[in-house]
């Protein structure tokens, strides 16, 4: 919870719809404001990168991320089944994720933040 906390400072400007996903990695990441309705947004920071985020997309249609279950139920061994070439992170998930949109509107909503600094991401 303290990790949220540090993360989103201001609750009250963040707006995130139910087809809405946000990926947050690194220690560095702060959401000031953040509205979403529907699409994803990913940012990640290396350690000594400080972001902050100021988003505010209300009711804009944009690529979403899905998550997609993998395997399916085996009655006679009463046990979940997963395709044998399914790396483990997706068997421990249980899911994969598919991206929708072109590789140019993903590319939009991914930032990657690979060098110590200051950046600001907004919309």
């Amino acid at each position: 919870l303290a990790e949220l906390k540090s993360k989103f400072p201001k609750p009250e400007q963040v707006k995130i719809g139910n087809d809405a996903t946000i990926v947050l990695e690194g220690a560095g990441v702060t959401v000031e404001s953040l509205e979403m309705q529907k699409g994803f947004l990913s940012i990640t920071a290396c350690p000594g990168a400080e972001v902050v985020v100021n988003w505010k997309e209300p009711g804009t249609d944009g690529p979403t991320m899905d998550f997609e279950p993998v395997g399916e139920w085996a009655k006679a061994t009463n046990s979940f089944k997963y395709p044998q070439d399914l790396p483990e992170k997706y068997q421990i998930r249980g899911y994969t994720t598919k991206f929708s949109g072109t590789a140019d509107e993903r590319s939009k909503r991914t930032f990657v933040f690979d060098k110590p600094g200051k950046y600001v991401v907004s919309i």
